[in-house]
C-alpha cells in the first residue's frame, strides 16, 4: 500500500464510552479503504485520565513524572486487556 499517511486522533471527547469504539473503527477503516495508510492515536476512554491524575494528586501533590506516566500507562493496558469500560 503506497497511499498517503493520515493520522487520526480519537480522544475522550470522541470516545466517551466503549460504545463509541465502533464509530472510531468505522472512521479508520474508511480512510484505509480509500488507500490511505492510517495511524490511529487513541487516548483513554471517557474521563479515565482525569480520574487517574486526581487519584495521584491525592497521594502526592507533586507526583514524580515517571510515576504518573507509569500509572496512566498501566491503566490503559488494563483497559485494553479487559475490553471493558473503566468507570471512575
Amino acid at each position: 500500500m503506497c497511499g498517503e499517511i493520515v493520522v487520526l486522533k480519537f480522544g475522550s471527547s470522541v470516545l466517551t464510552s466503549w460504545s463509541d469504539v465502533p464509530n472510531a473503527v468505522h472512521e479508520i477503516y474508511g480512510w484505509y479503504r480509500t488507500g490511505h495508510r492510517v495511524i490511529a492515536v487513541v487516548s483513554a476512554i471517557g474521563r479515565t485520565t482525569n480520574w487517574l491524575i486526581a487519584q495521584a494528586a491525592e497521594l502526592s501533590p507533586f507526583p514524580e513524572p515517571y510515576a504518573l506516566a507509569e500509572l496512566l500507562a498501566a491503566r490503559k493496558a488494563v483497559e485494553r486487556s479487559q475490553g471493558a469500560e473503566f468507570t471512575p
